[in-house]
């Protein structure tokens, strides 16, 4: 809904951000919530995946904050982080994404060599936080995993700029 935007936005005041959410209730609230920062701030609609496109996303009642692509459900656009980052620098990535994490991180990755340092939260049953970051180490970041609030965020940087945030 935005608050970590606008949370970027006030801590790094020549910062530029983009957001995606793929939820149309959530994009709207991000927007209203950053409203502030429309000159450097911008809410795309759709779902991170590996590959442009279209997938659906379904909600499970009671668990509406955690929409995941499932095959089935509600049609969405795709974007792939070389579609979203195109051929810029990206000082922080922050990823949650609901399941989709490993398989973003697999799949047609040419976009972390512009990325110098990323936040991944692990989501599913089937994805551990090793996973995550043996990919990670993959790709070229250094990685740690730690337990925060009860989820496994996997921090990684490159030429020792491992952030903590």
């Amino acid at each position: 809904i935005g608050t970590t935007m606008a949370h970027m936005c006030h801590l790094y005041p020549t910062a530029r951000v983009v957001g995606v959410e793929m939820r149309p209730e959530s994009a709207n609230m991000c927007r209203l919530n950053t409203a502030a920062w429309n000159d450097r701030c911008r809410v795309v609609r759709a779902a991170v995946w590996p590959h442009d496109g279209i997938v659906e996303f379904s909600t499970t009642p009671g668990k509406e904050w955690a929409d995941h692509v499932s095959g089935r459900g509600h049609p969405v656009r795709a974007i792939s982080l070389n579609s979203l980052l195109e051929s810029e620098p990206v000082d922080f990535l922050k990823m949650d994404i609901e399941g989709a994490e490993l398989r973003v991180l697999r799949e047609n990755t040419e976009w972390a060599a512009r990325v110098r340092c990323i936040k991944v939260e692990i989501h599913g049953d089937e994805d551990t936080p090793e996973q995550c970051l043996r990919q990670l180490r993959v790709l070229g970041f250094e990685a740690t995993v730690s337990l925060e609030d009860g989820l496994a965020r996997v921090r990684a940087g490159r030429n020792g700029r491992l952030r903590a945030s």
